[in-house]
């Protein structure tokens, strides 16, 4: 079975920014990313985006195999002018690698990151 890696840059996706969240107990650095402007897909069971990997045909730098680009619903991609969709960026890349084991994520829990109120979890 092939294992790939990806780098993603999230701050490539359309309105994506850093900023300094305080809470009761600490100050984050925490990457805001607004669901509608980046095409986000909001799901029942999470934020979802849909992105796809483009085989380099001549071999990227470094080893790397793919480019990553955001995939959009058909409508909005065809919304987009010729100028637009050769705007896209590039939000990341992709190559093999080798491993033994693949670290686990930890779940999300929806609704938990999805309440609105000014008590932050830090």
């Amino acid at each position: 079975m092939s294992k790939f890696k990806l780098k993603i840059n999230l701050l490539k996706l359309q309105g994506a920014f850093v900023t300094t969240i305080k809470g009761k107990t600490e100050t984050k650095r925490c990457v805001i990313i607004p669901i509608s402007d980046a095409h986000l897909f909001a799901g029942e069971k999470g934020i979802y985006l849909n992105m796809q990997a483009l085989e380099f045909t001549n071999g990227g730098k470094y080893g790397d195999t793919h480019l990553i680009k955001q995939e959009f619903q058909r409508g909005v991609y065809q919304a987009m002018s010729e100028a637009d969709k050769k705007k896209l960026a590039i939000l990341g890349n992709m190559s093999a690698f080798k491993a033994d084991k693949l670290p686990e994520a930890d779940p999300i829990d929806i609704a938990v990151a999805e309440q609105e109120n000014e008590d932050l979890p830090f």
